[in-house]
Parts: C-alpha cells; sequence; structure tokens
C-alpha cells in the first residue's frame, strides 16, 4: 500500500496524536482547559493573581507569536517515529497535565484548585492517540486507536503507580489487536471483493469503585462479525482485574455463574421464541453451553453488578449478535472477594 502522501485515487487519512507522522489537533477555544485553570487560580488568593496574570499573558503571546495563527492548535505532544505505547503514554500525560505546574502544589489553597479543574476531574481518562481511514470503492475503514490516560490528582503513590502500570498494559493490548486489525485490513486490499473494518473504544463504567472500557471492532468481508473485548480497573488500588479476582480463593464461580446464566437462557426462550441459546440441543451436542470460561469477558456496570458477556455465535445463533447477562448480586455474595 503506497504511502499516503503518494495517493490519489483514495481518500485515505491516517492521523497520530503521541506516535506517528501527524498530529490529531483541536483548536484552543475560548474556554479552554488552559482559561478554566486561569480563572480558578484567580479566585484562590491575591498573590496568585499575579502568576495567573503572567501565565495569560505567555499564552496570550504564544497565540499570537511569530509563524503562528491566533487560533493556534493544542494537542498531545508527539515523539515521531516512538513505537512503544508506555513511553508514548507518558508523554501524553506530560502534555495533558503540563499547565497544572503554574499552581504552587504546596498549598491548601492549591489543593482546593486543582480540585476545580476539569482536566483533573475523572480518576482515568479515555483518550482517542490515532485515527486511520480509508475507503476506495470496494473497502473502507474507520478506526480509532485509544488508551487510558491516569488522573494526575491522585496523590497516593502506591494507587498511581499501580493505576499507570494497569492503563499501560491495556493500552498496549489495545495497540496490538488494532494494529493487527488494520494489517489484515491493508492485506484483504489486494483481493477480490468488499471489506470494512470499523474499530471503537468507549467507556462502558466510570463509577465510584470501577473504570470498564470496551473495545469493539466490526470486520466484513464475505459475512459480517463483531467481538468486543473488555477491561476493567478497580479505582481503589488502580488494580486490572480478571474475572477470578473477583471471587474468593477456591470458589466454584463458574459453576455458580454458568447455573445463573443457564436459567436466564431458558426463561428467555420461553417468553420469546425468537431468541433460541445453545443449550440442551441434541443436534449440537459439542456446541452447548455448558460453563463459562475462568476468564470470560465481563465488566461492572454502573449499578455494581457483574455483567457476563459472550461474543456473537459463541452462546446463540450469529443473528442474536453479543449477549450479556447480567448476574443478580445475591447469586454470588458468598463467593466475592469483596462487594461490587
Amino acid at each position: 500500500m503506497k504511502n499516503i502522501s503518494d495517493q490519489r485515487n483514495h481518500n485515505i487519512e491516517e492521523t497520530t496524536g503521541s506516535f506517528g507522522a501527524k498530529q490529531n489537533a483541536q483548536h484552543l477555544a475560548p474556554h479552554s482547559p488552559e482559561d478554566q485553570l486561569l480563572d480558578a487560580m484567580e479566585g484562590i488568593r491575591p498573590d496568585y493573581l499575579a502568576n495567573a496574570a503572567a501565565a495569560r499573558e505567555a499564552i496570550t503571546a504564544r497565540r499570537s507569536g511569530a509563524g503562528e495563527s491566533k487560533a493556534e492548535t493544542i494537542s498531545l505532544e508527539s515523539r515521531r517515529h516512538s513505537h512503544r505505547f508506555g513511553s508514548m503514554l507518558g508523554k501524553v500525560a506530560a502534555a495533558v497535565i503540563a499547565v497544572s505546574i503554574l499552581i504552587p502544589n504546596v498549598s491548601p489553597e492549591a489543593a482546593y484548585a486543582m480540585q476545580k479543574l476539569p482536566v483533573l476531574g475523572a480518576y482515568f481518562r479515555l483518550v482517542t492517540f490515532r485515527n486511520y481511514q480509508y475507503e476506495d470503492a470496494r473497502h473502507s475503514a474507520d478506526v480509532k486507536v485509544s488508551g487510558i490516560l491516569v488522573d494526575p490528582a491522585v496523590t497516593d503513590a502506591a494507587i498511581q503507580s499501580q493505576a499507570a502500570k494497569s492503563a499501560g498494559e491495556i493500552n498496549q493490548q489495545i495497540q496490538s489487536t488494532t494494529d493487527q486489525l488494520i494489517t489484515d485490513f491493508k492485506a484483504s486490499l489486494q483481493q477480490d471483493g468488499y471489506g470494512d473494518l470499523t474499530v471503537s473504544t468507549d467507556v462502558v463504567t466510570d463509577s465510584e469503585r470501577w473504570y470498564a472500557i470496551r473495545l469493539s471492532a466490526f470486520v466484513s468481508q464475505a459475512d459480517g462479525y463483531q467481538e468486543n473485548r473488555y477491561y476493567v480497573i478497580r479505582k481503589r488500588d488502580g488494580e486490572k482485574v480478571m474475572l477470578k479476582d473477583l471471587f474468593k480463593d477456591g470458589a466454584d464461580y463458574q459453576q455458580v455463574i454458568s447455573a445463573e446464566i443457564i436459567r436466564q437462557m431458558k426463561e428467555q426462550m420461553e417468553q420469546d421464541d425468537s431468541k433460541s441459546y445453545f443449550i440442551n440441543d441434541p443436534d449440537i451436542p459439542d456446541a452447548n453451553f455448558q460453563e463459562i470460561k475462568a476468564d470470560q469477558q465481563f465488566y461492572i456496570n454502573k449499578d455494581n453488578h457483574l455483567v457476563i458477556v459472550f461474543q456473537e455465535g459463541e452462546v446463540a445463533p450469529m443473528y442474536m449478535g453479543t449477549q450479556e447477562f447480567v448476574i443478580p448480586a445475591e447469586d454470588i455474595k458468598d463467593i466475592l472477594a469483596e462487594a461490587l
């Protein structure tokens, strides 16, 4: 596939935030995080007014500086030719919080001001680092490569460190998965037929206790198929959580959860003739659902309930799509390591 700058007959765009050749920037708005930060500074103490005024003057000068328009774009720090997501994440985080160094970090007033800033308001933040787009007469792709940033306002060093580690691992997995999907899509361009690729990441839970995101990929060639992967972080300690981590050592959580899922499947089929699950079907004994996997896909929803997820075709015909089952708290309360 030709380099993007050499394309003449296709509409292709590949933009990169903190890794790659082009940045995905956003214009500095009148009420940008920088302006909100300065507003907060001005409301703290009179002796901060001078700092705020000087900072405003510096930003104004930068906006109208030589060779730059007043609509200067501000984006995540870019490090060209860098391919390691871990180091990239540090650069991005530094750019996000760079303006916060304007406030001294040793006083109660400064801490109060930091609490008012939207840029520091979330424990985790999902950021799109890279976009890949392609379109011709037979193919199209719309891919957003996202990653998690850890809120720099987290003051506990151990939690901050673990949260950064968890985010880095998840980001690496997202990047690896997405890169492979793009590679496969580019290879398909040399083949006959039609093909589409859509990849996105979104936040499914951002509660007091949990942060969960979903990586969704839709691939269409002869047939269309969607797969979702979930990543869950426990906020109190920054740990990335697998399903087994939710339960006491030795607890038979697979059997307990599976029994509840089968109950729900039967109930749904009794109430709706259009629904069909792979349970107790003599024609497909090998495909019948018996028990969830130890590392089954899951997330914790906004009500702190465990949700078990199955991919298309895993426990039901493809036409039913992805299947989710909310597990009642009463069913698992005795085997949980701690309350959800």
